[in-house]
């Protein structure tokens, strides 16, 4: 079915769709995964959106700076959906990033600094993303928590929260006592990225990095320099 619509459009009154389904039976468990695509080549100037971004920008940021605020109103929606179904306090919602901004003129002019490195790659830059969690009446709001955590945490905190056992073969942990203060410390004591012959390991502070046949690379990623800085791995 063909749709020319922003798509960011599309994918949210999909969404929204699913929530007038759910709606009719508010005691059955249901989980949403709305992978936005955007802001992602191929690059659009959707309206309203895009008559907001600064016109002193390069034109390919400005495009992406408006896909994102498109994605932005898209989720202000489905928030206000959920206030109009009485769910908002019965619902986590996660907010995360997929990977680090591709770089180069043919993506959108993004800008990873101070990180190196971008998507496709395990330095920070490739793998460090925004990660929000909002959840009314639950998680308290305005705060940041410092340790890092994962993707993969989600499903595990969904299976959590359904009641499911916890089940070895899951990868990832349940992230609500972390956040809720119920529990100290940090999740994780080393999370690890692979991509193609790259490989990292994360144990705060140090990181170690393994770019193929090259020696290992070891960072603190704590201090200003970041993986610009390497530590002596004797």
């Amino acid at each position: 079915m063909s749709d020319d619509r922003f798509r960011v459009v599309v994918q949210t009154e999909a969404a929204l769709s699913f929530l007038d389904r759910r709606a009719g039976n508010p005691e059955q468990p249901w989980f949403l995964y709305l992978a936005w695509y955007a802001p992602h080549v191929p690059l659009e100037s959707p309206e309203p959106w895009f008559s907001r971004t600064p016109e002193n920008l390069p034109l390919k940021r400005r495009q992406a700076l408006s896909m994102i605020a498109g994605m932005d109103d898209g989720l202000g929606r489905i928030r206000e959906k959920l206030k109009a179904m009485g769910q908002e306090e019965n619902t986590l919602i996660f907010f995360i990033g997929d990977n680090g901004a591709p770089l180069g003129p043919v993506w959108d002019g993004s800008i990873n600094l101070p990180m190196i490195g971008q998507k496709g790659m395990v330095a920070e830059g490739g793998v460090r993303v925004p990660f929000v969690a909002a959840w009314p009446g639950h998680l308290p709001a305005g705060t940041v928590y410092d340790h890092p955590v994962i993707s993969l945490d989600v499903a595990a905190t969904a299976a959590a929260l359904a009641g499911l056992p916890e089940d070895p073969r899951l990868d990832g942990v349940n992230l609500v006592p972390f956040l809720t203060g119920k529990r100290q410390g940090s999740p994780h004591e080393t999370l690890f990225w692979r991509w193609a012959s790259q490989a990292s390991a994360l144990e705060m502070p140090y990181k170690l990095v393994k770019l193929g046949s090259r020696p290992a690379l070891l960072y603190d990623v704590t201090t200003p320099e970041g993986e610009n800085h390497q530590r002596d791995l004797a």
